[in-house]
């Protein structure tokens, strides 16, 4: 797929889901979307890595030079790793998730095209990122950088750890890329949207649910230290 093709397989998905993603089963290539993941993903990475290392320098200021030194290091190879390889990992869980999906439905399409099709269902999160890497350049404390949020969530400064977890995982950017997973799902089933809709519900109702785990679970961390 050529540059002009790719950047109008990206618009039609974002603009004109169904018949982009028709063009993406025709020919599931990965190194359009998860390639544009994995670059916003590591400019966000440069954002936030001069106030993480400052952080650290922080931490062990007045401690042993070696000690800081490998941590920053350590944090820096760690997050490198991270922002190349989210984007796969979480592709790959959606692609598992959607291919039960059309098992269940007598769907045909191989792995690749279900990981093709949720690397471009995916885009809105990626630009959700680079929304956030832009707002983090004018922030100067890690603290400051992890309250970000295009989410429920600021709206509910005072919430509880569960809830507050559970608003974050609502927002605009997450409500677009699971209607675009739902989308995706109907093309790769040759079914109408209309009657694969539970997809999206299901998928939005997991991610809640997982979110609320994790908000329990920072509660009970934070009760026990």
């Amino acid at each position: 797929m050529n540059k002009r093709s790719a950047v109008g397989t990206i618009r039609d998905v974002m603009l004109n889901p169904f018949r982009g993603f028709m063009a993406v089963i025709e020919r599931p290539t990965l190194d359009v979307p998860y390639g544009v993941a994995m670059l916003v993903a590591l400019a966000a990475f440069l954002v936030i890595l001069p106030v993480s290392l400052n952080a650290v320098s922080t931490q062990f200021q007045g401690g042993a030079p070696v000690s800081a030194s490998t941590t920053r290091a350590v944090a820096t190879i760690t997050g490198l790793i991270l922002a190349l390889g989210i984007p796969w990992a979480a592709g790959f869980v959606g692609a598992l998730l959607l291919m039960v999906a059309s098992l269940i439905t007598g769907g045909t399409a191989d792995f690749r095209t279900h990981l093709a099709v949720v690397g471009y269902a995916r885009l809105p999160l990626v630009l959700e990122g680079l929304v956030l890497a832009i707002m983090s350049i004018t922030t100067n404390s890690l603290a400051g950088m992890q309250r970000l949020s295009i989410s429920l969530s600021p709206l509910f400064p005072e919430a509880g750890a569960v809830t507050r977890a559970v608003l974050s995982s609502v927002g605009p950017f997450e409500i677009w890329h699971f209607t675009l997973m739902t989308l995706g799902f109907a093309a790769l089933v040759r079914m109408k949207p209309a009657k694969v809709w539970w997809l999206g519900i299901a998928l939005l109702g997991l991610k809640i649910t997982l979110a609320a785990a994790s908000g329990a679970l920072q509660g009970y961390l934070q009760i026990q230290g």
